[in-house]
């Protein structure tokens, strides 16, 4: 029977117990690596979004290219036509694909570099975050 803060053991055969389950703590956390970590995730997930929205864009400049088009181009004084409509949002488009990574980025670099900090000053107060892992057995090579 397992009581307070005892690990189950099992044995390795010979006699000798083994722990199957370990407690950790979490001390620190690398500060640059964090940040390098989550501005490349971040600027992943910033390039599937940018994808989106520039199509989104592209479609919306061809509907309203397509549009004037139909409507025989009377839009009044000013009014954009077909291809410049096509050329203005399928420009932003393509500009979004490349801005939105590049901001995710940058903005996931800073938020994981002030979140790891945080969590280092945290942790000296009050301690790490603590977590149970077990062994699984021996890793193939």
């Amino acid at each position: 029977m397992i009581e307070g803060n005892q690990l189950p053991s099992i044995g390795d055969g010979e006699g000798t117990p083994t722990k199957i389950d370990m407690q950790k703590e979490l001390k620190r956390i690398h500060v640059l690596q964090a940040g390098l970590f989550l501005g490349i995730f971040y600027a992943a997930l910033g390039l599937i979004f940018g994808l989106i929205y520039g199509l989104f864009m592209l479609l919306v400049g061809a509907a309203g290219a397509a549009g004037v088009a139909g409507s025989g181009g009377t839009g009044g004084p000013g009014a954009p036509g077909g291809p410049e409509m096509f050329a203005l949002f399928g420009g932003m488009g393509l500009f979004m694909i490349i801005l939105i990574p590049v901001m995710y980025g940058a903005m996931g670099f800073v938020v994981g570099i002030i979140a790891s900090a945080f969590y280092n000053l945290i942790a000296k107060w009050v301690g790490g975050l603590k977590f149970d892992v077990a062994n699984l057995g021996p890793t193939p090579q």
